[in-house]
């Protein structure tokens, strides 16, 4: 599919969510080989936010992933927030920046 796009002369990007609940590196790591392998101009990674309110942030804070106390100017898709026993925020936020580096500039 993004060849045909390309093939027709359009910019062919994606976005990709990482850091949900249920993930393990290997699936995120899946993810960052799978927009590796895409061919697109640009490839935008996105950190699975807890916004207030969502099921995302209820199913969050009822499993002790998130604090009760988080701050809305820390809900950011470039920052991580959620913590389970597969990853951290700072591991989130490693491989977003280290996939866009590879996505982007390989």
């Amino acid at each position: 599919l993004v060849s045909k796009i390309k093939d027709l002369g359009m910019y062919a990007d994606g976005i990709f969510m990482i850091g949900f609940p249920g993930e393990n590196k290997d699936d995120i790591e899946a993810t960052v080989e799978l927009a590796d392998s895409l061919g697109l101009d640009d490839a935008t990674f996105c950190i699975a936010t807890p916004f207030p309110g969502t099921i995302l942030y209820k199913d969050c804070l009822r499993k002790g992933y998130i604090k009760k106390d988080i701050l809305l100017e820390d809900l950011r898709f470039a920052k991580g927030n959620i913590t389970t026993k597969e990853f951290s925020p700072r591991y989130l936020e490693k491989i977003r920046k280290d996939a866009w580096l590879k996505v982007n500039l390989s």
